[in-house]
Parts: C-alpha cells; structure tokens; sequence
C-alpha cells in the first residue's frame, strides 16, 4: 500500500514538473565554419534568458546532414545543463518563409492590379467628357482650345502612372517565378533540418550563454590555380582558389570562413599485422567481362579570361596562409556569404614566381612544340596538388595539373601549343641497314630532324626523341651517334637543347645499331 502510495505521488511530482517547464527557442544561425575537402565543422553561440526551474530549449536551423556523434554543446551561467538531443525538424523554415515570400508578392501584384485597373476607369472616364461640347458656338473654339491642352496632359498623367505601375507588376512576377523556381527545385527544402532538444534547470532566472558545434556532411573545398603568363619577359601569375560548396540546407551568411587541408575522414587505427599463410595456387578459368569506361568528372572551373583590372583587390588580400604540423588552413579575414545549393568561387593566394621559358617539341609524336614554363624552389610556396587553369597572353589555352611530390625536380607548367615551332623527322636511308652475320641480324637506324623557328626572335628548344631499350641480354642496342644528345638508360629517352635563331631551320642526327639472334623476332623494333 505504501509503495503504490509512493509511485503515484512520483508520477504526480514528476506531472507537476513536466506541466512546469518552460519551452523556449532559438535560431542556431551558423557563424563559424572550418572547412575540409568532404565536411564542415559548424559552429554557433547565442544568449538566452532562462527562467527559474525546469526549462526546455528548442535550438533550430542545424544542418540537414549533422553527423549526431559530433555534436558538442557547451553553457556558461548559473545553470544546469541536463540533457542534449538530437531530432529532425521537418518544418523547415526555408521553405515557410519563401512560401510566405511568394504570397506577399501575390498580394502586392493584386493591389497594383488594382491600381492599374483604377486608372483605366478613370483614363475612359476623361475620354468620354471629351466628347462634351457647348452649344454657343463662339465659346466652344475657345473651350476647345482650353481643354484639350488639359485632356492630353491628363492621358500622359495617367498614361506614365499605368506605366509605373506595369514595370513594377512585371519585376514582381519575375521575382515570384525565380522564388517558385526555387521552392520546386531546391533539393536542400525537401529534406529536413537538424533540431536539438536543450534541458536546463536554475535555481533562479538567470542570463545563459551556449556554445554549439558540429560536423555537417554533403559541404566541401576544392582547390585548383589560376595560372597566368602575360608574355615570355613576365613572371608567372599563380592565383590559388577554392571552389566551395555546401548543400547543408542552411545559408551560410556572414560567417568566419576557414579552409582545411586536414584530412578528417581517414581510418586512425594503428594497422595490425596477422600470419601470412603460403598455399598453391591453382588458376582457375578466367570469366572475361566487358569493362565499362567511366569519365572522370570535370569540375568545370575555367573561365573565360577576364581583362586585369589594375590595382584591384581580392579575397586573397584578406587570406592568411597558417601552416600546421599537420595540415595547411587558409583563414578568411572578413564575413562570407555561402548559400546553400550553390558554389562560391574563393580567392586564396596570389603568387608572382619567375619562371624559365622554353619549347618542347617530340618529333616523332607531333611536329609542333609544346611551350612549358619551368619553375625552381617552387616547393617553398606550399603549394597543393589541384587542377590548373593556363592562360598566355590573355587567352585561355587549357589545364594543366600542378603535382608537388617531386619537389627535387623544376615545376613545369605547359602554356599550350607553339605553332611557331615546326619539327621533321626523317630517316637517313643511306644509314639504314639490315645484315646478317653469323648466327646474328644487325639492324641500324638513323633519323634528322630539322627544327624550323618562324618567330621573329631566338628561341630556346628542347628536343625528346628516343632509341629501344633491350630487356633480354640476347638483344643489344649500340648507340652510334646522339650529336650532343644526352640519354636516360632506364628510359632510352634523348634530350637535345638547342638555341635556334629567328627565321632558321637547325639540325640533329641520331644513330644506333640493335643486334639480336637470327632466329629471334624481336618485337617493337
């Protein structure tokens, strides 16, 4: 009897408490964003009166992609933090306040319907009084005269009134179809937002300041280069930028931006080392299946090329590069705006490097040249592997790749086809041999190849040709003549640099001999 006394007078207790609390709300509007390649660390802090007693604070406007487990909520004040939940907020307000929006222009189009309507009535109410003559005839030339002047200053009046009224009607539905628009195809609407359940208790009411953070997913950063070369007496121009997406369902407005180079979703755990079991293996038929090509995707980051506006300042003005142990973050200095559902274009870095200049010709795969800039102690700018816009003399002549893992070796960097540059190579016939001797075949080869320079100045050409490789000691290359050539022995590939003068066609010979068993074919000879 007792204990069915005491379980009711809990349960009623616990009624009491429940019919008592308070129920609060605030918009978590995000004002801090550390942003890696594939996620976002939010962040956000507001201030709220809590009232003596039980209180429960509905905290809105998280992402719609929270990851829960990394939901950090932190107070500061003379309360109780009791609990910290996690649900989904299927309202979204996004989608209520462009609904709202879009009535609002509704009713303002049909009040200037209205207007213009009104001025209709009055425009047909004046023309029919113009028809109203006096019956004296002297005084009717000079009521003619009189009113007309006031009849047609009347029509214009109104005229330029419906007018008005007509451009400001039709910007109205403009707007309302791009909010329409919006509403139908905004994926970020359909789904819902984060919401968090905040249970505090003070003994009295009391000022409180909350600290919130977490991860959102579906949000990222992807760097790629500007590159810019105004002529071949120019330092290189290497603007490092972001591309910066989030689909959070959340605008992001005026908030602390800062880019991560940290990798966040990687796998912590030390590796562990099991048995390593030896069996035989017995091949099994293999199963042949058609493979499917994918393209890889294109980030579509070039642009047109956009005439330099002097002394202008950019994002990257207001950037600061802080390089971790660990990591590189490149933190943005003033507010920044990042809408959901869109990608935003960041500034980051600018650079100016100097740079060698020279053409790269093959002649055995194209015979136009290649002009590539080459770039030493480039290693020392930090810069990160990304995708390359290359623009020369103002245009847009392709991409490029910047790759930073042989910092031992010149950046290079190729600014497009030199046309200017034309190569041919041919064989020397009366080099080339074939001949038996013995138990072997002895094959020579011999090749020319002319560099033409049609450029009105000098210019410095770097030819790549190559001689085979033998991979069997029964084959054997001897080289006869490289004409100041210098060979890669791994490779077979020849180097030659040559300084060719304007309007000149220069030369080089290469020879070598490949000899092999007579009752061997050797293949790519």
């Amino acid at each position: 009897m007792k204990i069915g006394h005491t379980f009711l007078t809990l349960l009623f207790f616990m009624t009491q408490i429940a019919f008592a609390q308070e129920h609060l709300s605030v918009n978590a509007a995000t004002k801090k964003v550390l942003l890696f390649h594939d996620r976002a660390q939010i962040s956000t802090d507001f201030d709220l009166k809590i009232p003596s007693g039980l209180s429960q604070i509905e905290v809105f406007g998280l992402a719609n992609s929270v990851d829960q487990n990394t939901i950090g909520v932190k107070g500061k004040g003379n309360f109780t933090l009791l609990s910290v939940d996690f649900e989904q907020d299927y309202i979204s307000k996004k989608k209520k306040v462009l609904e709202d929006s879009i009535q609002m222009i509704g009713k303002q189009i049909d009040e200037i319907e209205l207007q213009i309507m009104a001025l209709e009535q009055q425009s047909n109410m004046i023309m029919s009084n113009a028809n109203i003559r006096p019956n004296d005839a002297a005084f009717s030339k000079k009521y003619l005269e009189e009113n007309s002047e006031f009849f047609r200053n009347k029509v214009l009046e109104i005229g330029k009134e419906r007018l008005s009224f007509k451009r400001e009607s039709n910007a109205l539905y403009e707007k309302r179809d791009r909010l329409n628009r919006q509403l139908e195809t905004d994926a970020s609407l359909k789904q819902p937002l984060g919401k968090l359940i905040l249970r505090v208790k003070a003994n009295a009411a009391t000022q409180a300041h909350f600290d919130l953070n977490y991860i959102a997913l579906n949000t990222g950063w992807v760097p790629y280069y500007d590159i810019r070369v105004a002529n071949l007496d120019s330092p290189m121009n290497i603007g490092l930028k972001a591309r910066v997406y989030q689909h959070t369902g959340v605008d992001w407005e005026h908030v602390n931006l800062t880019l991560s180079t940290a990798s966040v979703n990687r796998n912590n755990t030390k590796p562990e080392l099991y048995p390593q079991y030896l069996s035989f293996y017995e091949p099994r038929p293999v199963m042949y299946q058609a493979k499917t090509l994918r393209k890889s995707d294109d980030m579509s980051m070039a642009a047109p090329a956009m005439a330099e506006m002097a002394d202008a300042e950019t994002l990257g003005n207001y950037v600061q590069n802080v390089e971790g142990q660990l990591n590189r973050e490149y933190r943005i200095d003033m507010p920044y705006d990042v809408a959901s559902g869109k990608d935003e274009h960041v500034d980051i870095q600018n650079l100016e490097l100097a740079a060698d200049y020279s053409t790269y010709i093959v002649p055995s795969r194209d015979r136009n040249g290649f002009l590539l800039a080459e770039i030493e102690d480039w290693s020392k700018h930090a810069l990160l592997n990304a995708q390359a816009n290359v623009y020369f003399e103002g245009a847009f002549v392709g991409k490029s790749y910047i790759q930073t893992q042989a910092k031992d070796e010149p950046l290079k960097v190729s600014l497009g086809r030199d046309e200017r540059i034309i190569a041919e190579r041919e064989e020397i016939d009366n080099f080339k041999s074939r001949k038996v001797l013995g138990s072997s075949i002895r094959e020579r080869f011999g090749y020319v190849i002319k560099v033409n320079n049609t450029q009105k100045e000098k210019v410095k050409v770097w030819i790549e040709d190559q001689v085979p490789v033998s991979q069997d000691s029964a084959i054997e290359v001897t080289i006869e003549e490289l004409n100041g050539g210098e060979m890669n022995k791994q490779t077979g590939v020849v180097k030659w640099s040559l300084d060719v003068p304007a309007a000149t066609t220069k030369q080089i010979e290469f020879k070598y001999e490949v000899k092999y068993p007579k009752d061997k074919h050797v293949s790519n000879l």
